[in-house]
C-alpha cells in the first residue's frame, strides 16, 4: 500500500504554558507503516510570551518548522500560511493547548484515510479539570453532548482534524476555522468521519465569564457560516440537539440537574451572539481564555 504524506499545523498565541509538551507529544506519536510525518509547523502569530522561544529548541528536530507573525491576523490566517508551505497528501490540525491522551491519536485519527471517499476527520476532546464547579460540569456536559452528537453524521468538529489537502486557502475573516473547512471538504465530494478514537484533552473554562466568551464566540462563527454558505454546523440542528439531550437524562437523569442550567445558558449566549453578529461587533480574532490554557498544575 503506498505511504500517505502527513503535514501537521500548530496555531500558536501565547502557548507557553503547553506549547512545549504538546510539541514532546507529537513527535513520540506513533504511525502505522502507511503514514508517514513529513513535518510539524508551528505558525506564531502575534506571540509576546515565551512561545516563540520554547519552540526554537526544538528546530532542531528536522520535522519542526516554525513560521513567525508579528502580528496576530487570526487563525484563518495561520491556516492559509501552513496550506502554502505544505506538500503532504493529508493536513492535521490541532490546538496548541490540548494534548494527545496517547501515542496513538494521530494514527487513530489517520486510519478512516484508507478509504478514498473520506475526506475529514474528526477527534474527541475530553475536557481535563479537577475544579468540579458548576462552571466546568456545564464545559464537560457541552463537550459530552458533542461527542454524542458526533456519533451520527455529519459530526462536530474541533480541537484536532485531519483533512485531505484539496483546499487552496480559506476566507481569513472566518470565525469558526474547523467547520468550513468541513463545509468545503463536503462540497467536493468527501465524507466526514468522526474519528472518536482520536482523544486529545482540553480544560474547560473555569470561570462563568470566559465560557460565555468562548461559547458565543463558537455560536457566532456558526451564524457566519450559515449565512455566508448556506451551511449548517451539527449542533445548530436544534431537533437533533433536542434528541440527544432528551437521551442523555433519560440514559442518566441525575444529568438534568446540569442539563437544565446549560440550557438556560446556552439560550442566553446564543442571544446574545446574534444581537452581536447583527449588529457587526465582532472580531475573527478573539479574547483568550486564560484558563483553558494550562493542562496541567
Amino acid at each position: 500500500m503506498k505511504k500517505q504524506t502527513v503535514s501537521l499545523l500548530v496555531p500558536a498565541h501565547n502557548e507557553e504554558k503547553n506549547i512545549g509538551k504538546l510539541l514532546k507529544n507529537l513527535l513520540a506519536q506513533k504511525l502505522s507503516s502507511e503514514f508517514v510525518l513529513q513535518d510539524i509547523v508551528v505558525v506564531a502569530s502575534g506571540c509576546t510570551d515565551s512561545t516563540v522561544e520554547i519552540v526554537k529548541k526544538f528546530l532542531q528536530n528536522p520535522k519542526i518548522k516554525l513560521i513567525i507573525e508579528e502580528r496576530r491576523t487570526g487563525k484563518a490566517s495561520a491556516i492559509n500560511l501552513f496550506l502554502k508551505v505544505v506538500q503532504s497528501e493529508i493536513l492535521v490540525m490541532i490546538s496548541a493547548d490540548v494534548l494527545p491522551i496517547n501515542e496513538y491519536t494521530l494514527n487513530n485519527l489517520l486510519i478512516p484515510f484508507h478509504d478514498p471517499s473520506v475526506g475529514m476527520t474528526a477527534g474527541r476532546p475530553i475536557p481535563i479539570e479537577n475544579h468540579k464547579t458548576l462552571t466546568t460540569r456545564i464545559s464537560g456536559l457541552v463537550w459530552h453532548l458533542h461527542h454524542k452528537i458526533s456519533l451520527t453524521n455529519p459530526p462536530k468538529v474541533g480541537e484536532i482534524i485531519a483533512f485531505r489537502n484539496v483546499i487552496e486557502m480559506i476566507p481569513e475573516d472566518i470565525i469558526a476555522d474547523e467547520e468550513v473547512i468541513s463545509y468545503f471538504i463536503q462540497k467536493k465530494g468527501y465524507r466526514i468521519v468522526y474519528a472518536k478514537d482520536a482523544v486529545v484533552l482540553n480544560r474547560p473554562p473555569r470561570t462563568i465569564s470566559e465560557l460565555i466568551t468562548q461559547r458565543k464566540r463558537i455560536f457566532v462563527g456558526h451564524l457566519q457560516i450559515k449565512q455566508r454558505y448556506n451551511h449548517t454546523i451539527p449542533t445548530m440542528n436544534v431537533i437533533r440537539l433536542i434528541k440527544v439531550v432528551i437521551k442523555e437524562i433519560i440514559s442518566n437523569p441525575t444529568k438534568f440537574f446540569t442539563i437544565v442550567p446549560l440550557c438556560f445558558l446556552e439560550t442566553y449566549i446564543r442571544f446574545l451572539g446574534f444581537l452581536e453578529y447583527l449588529t457587526g461587533k465582532f472580531k475573527t480574532t478573539w479574547n483568550i481564555c486564560k484558563t483553558t490554557k494550562k493542562l496541567s498544575e
